[in-house]
């Protein structure tokens, strides 16, 4: 990975937002030349720092405008059982279990946040939420 500095990350937080952003914008708004931010791209991408751009797309967002990470604390065993009654709901983008404070990390995409406090073995916690196998 490269070293970044201040010019390197404000140009991945503007490619986060717009990755079709054009060289000529993108050296505007971080005020360097249009060859200069080309090779910064260009020294990220081989670096492996970044990996590729992507597309967002506008039923994405009109069908999910909501969109969170939560973290979840599991108390005695379930494990399993919840990462299939998580990867069985359609708002579920992304599933990971950690070590540590937290077992599990969900990307959740969604028109509407429900709370936790309508799901069976679920109570909430701060900030995240913690499930007991019930």
């Amino acid at each position: 990975m490269a070293e970044l500095d201040s010019k390197d990350t404000e140009l991945i937080a503007l490619l986060r937002r717009d990755a079709r952003m054009s060289l000529s914008d993108l050296a505007a708004a971080v005020g360097l030349s249009r060859v200069t931010v080309r090779n910064r791209i260009a020294r990220l991408r081989e670096a492996g720092t970044i990996v590729g751009f992507t597309v967002v797309l506008a039923e994405d967002v009109r069908e999910s405008p909501v969109r969170g990470l939560m973290m979840l604390g599991i108390e005695g065993r379930g494990t399993d059982r919840l990462l299939r009654v998580l990867g069985g709901l359609s708002e579920v983008r992304a599933l990971h279990t950690t070590n540590g404070k937290w077992d599990v990390i969900w990307r959740r995409w969604t028109r509407f946040w429900r709370g936790s406090g309508g799901w069976k073995g679920w109570r909430p916690a701060r900030p995240a939420c913690c499930w007991r196998p019930g």
